[in-house]
């Protein structure tokens, strides 16, 4: 449980990641029906509708198109990741910061993660633009994909999730979806490769494991779009004797010795959002019964994602789940 200090951070972080995202949409629906951003910005100024986020990043930063961060988006997500997580614990469900987190995802995966929050707008002027229509339905279908994890918080806070049962899920269908979400935000030349077209039925919480995918395969679409030398990711599943395994791997340089070393660490510092969603996604993979881990020695960066087989078994939510072994990483 996070402490009272850390806790109040993560509650006002929220309600301004939330506004923001309330001020992108509104500006950009402004613009396209042709109001002046200037006046939008004297009128609502004065009216119900301001908030710090719109007096402050409106003049400051989406006016003079300039979004050198004050706050990053990186770590404005990894604050609302840290806030959906505390309210799983607290059986809160948390409607509009789950949406918002998967707004703010989406910006990271169109290359903005350093850059202030402010420039989710320009995210959102291209998907509006004639241009964007593509990467607006991948960015609309992750949008959903919030809409599903609201609806996974409500059950889980009624007690409706905790009666039904965990089933067997499509992997292959699942990686296919990812790769779907991601392709149109990812830099020109790079490729996404998956290796073999047929089934492999895993048990679990398909939308955790839809996160745990996404949060590996977005990592190398960001830094390919920082111009580091990485053009295509590899994704293959195969079958072992004590379940499934994905693994997914780049061609890039790898990770230097300090990010390995780093790896599935849970942050302390409030100015580093490396790792965050690593951790996070290990502990999905584990309350799974599977496990995540890195795989020293190969060229580029490559993570192994085990997951128990369905085997045509059912666990209720609640229940134990079986459990592949130890964390292959510390």
């Amino acid at each position: 449980a996070v402490g009272a200090g850390d806790a109040l951070k993560l509650i006002n972080n929220l309600m301004l990641g939330i506004n923001m995202a309330g001020v992108a949409e509104a500006l950009t629906l402004g613009v396209k029906a042709g109001l002046d951003p200037k006046t939008m910005l004297d009128v609502i100024g004065v009216s119900s509708g301001r908030s710090y986020a719109f007096e402050a990043k409106v003049p400051n930063f989406i006016l003079k198109g300039s979004f050198a961060p004050g706050f990053a988006i990186d770590l404005q997500y990894k604050d609302l990741e840290m806030a959906t997580q505390t309210a799983k614990e607290l059986g809160v469900p948390l409607l509009l910061t789950n949406v918002a987190q998967q707004m703010y995802e989406t910006a990271k995966a169109s290359g903005l993660g350093r850059q202030d929050i402010s420039a989710v707008t320009t995210m959102l002027e291209k998907l509006a633009g004639p241009a964007g229509a593509k990467a607006a339905s991948a960015a609309l279908a992750l949008i959903g994909r919030g809409g599903d994890m609201c609806a996974g918080a409500l059950a889980e806070a009624s007690g409706a999730r905790h009666s039904g049962r965990r089933r067997g899920f499509d992997l292959a269908k699942t990686i296919k979806e990812v790769v779907a979400l991601l392709e149109p935000t990812a830099p020109a030349g790079f490729k996404f490769r998956i290796d073999g077209n047929e089934s492999h039925i895993a048990l679990g919480d398909q939308t955790e494991v839809f996160r745990i995918l996404f949060n590996l395969a977005q990592n190398a679409v960001t830094a390919a779009r920082r111009r580091r030398p990485l053009t295509q990711l590899s994704i293959s599943v195969a079958r072992k004797a004590t379940g499934i395994a994905v693994r997914i791997s780049d061609d890039g340089p790898g990770l230097p010795k300090a990010a390995k070393e780093a790896l599935f660490r849970w942050p302390v510092e409030r100015g580093t959002a490396n790792g965050f969603g690593l951790a996070i996604a290990r502990e999905l993979a584990e309350r799974n019964g599977g496990s995540l881990s890195y795989l020293d020695g190969t060229k580029g960066a490559t993570f192994v994602l085990e997951l128990p087989n369905a085997g045509g078994r059912e666990i209720p939510y609640g229940a134990a789940m079986p459990s592949l072994g130890r964390r292959a990483t510390a």
